[in-house]
């Protein structure tokens, strides 16, 4: 899979855009720390059941791991959490993804995990940066782009992301095409964006 069909991509960007408004609603309610607000914003996203369309359906999980102390991922790679899109095709699974820091406004992204994200993820690691002004992309180039409309406008049209790249929640481990999966660890959330056609 090297691109999202675009009537794809168009429904999966509607309904961001729908979602988006009072998935960063939670600021006022949920901004004592990255993981809180995290949490919020992508269960904001989430879809009870899956929405059927004229030759597909979807849905949108969030799933929210312990992903604290010993054993983290986020010590290894520098990521707090994934987002997959999954096409799921004949019975074939196609797999794209980023991973993410998360970070409120006035807290600082080390150097460090930053170099971890983008010597393990290169082209598929961002900053989420969180305020009271709005939930913002950091490290992708154009640091006022919404989180909300880099999901629908760059990663779901294939612009950033990495292709073949899953989590895979039973084992704890970050699965590549064709690589050595990332065993080292859980990751904290989880966007996993999943059509079936």
């Amino acid at each position: 899979m090297d691109y999202i069909p675009k009537n794809i991509q168009s429904e999966l960007a509607r309904y961001i855009q729908e979602r988006c408004s009072s998935a960063e609603s939670g600021w006022e309610f949920s901004n004592q720390d990255e993981d809180t607000i995290t949490g919020d914003f992508l269960g904001n996203l989430r879809t009870p059941n899956w929405i059927n369309k004229n030759n597909f359906e979807y849905r949108f999980y969030y799933n929210k791991f312990r992903g604290r102390g010993k054993g983290a991922l986020e010590k290894s790679v520098g990521a707090d959490g994934i987002i997959t899109f999954e096409l799921i095709e004949n019975g074939e699974h196609l797999y794209k993804s980023f991973v993410f820091q998360a970070k409120k406004e006035g807290n600082k992204t080390g150097k460090e995990q930053l170099e971890k994200m983008e010597y393990n993820f290169p082209g598929g690691n961002v900053i989420f940066r969180y305020g009271a002004n709005g939930y913002y992309i950091e490290n992708y180039g154009n640091d006022n782009m919404r989180i909300c409309e880099y999901l629908y406008n760059i990663f779901l049209n294939c612009k950033h992301g990495i292709f073949g790249v899953h989590y895979d929640s039973d084992n704890n481990e970050i699965i590549w095409k064709n690589k050595r999966p990332i065993k080292d660890g859980k990751i904290k959330h989880e966007l996993l964006i999943k059509v079936k056609k």
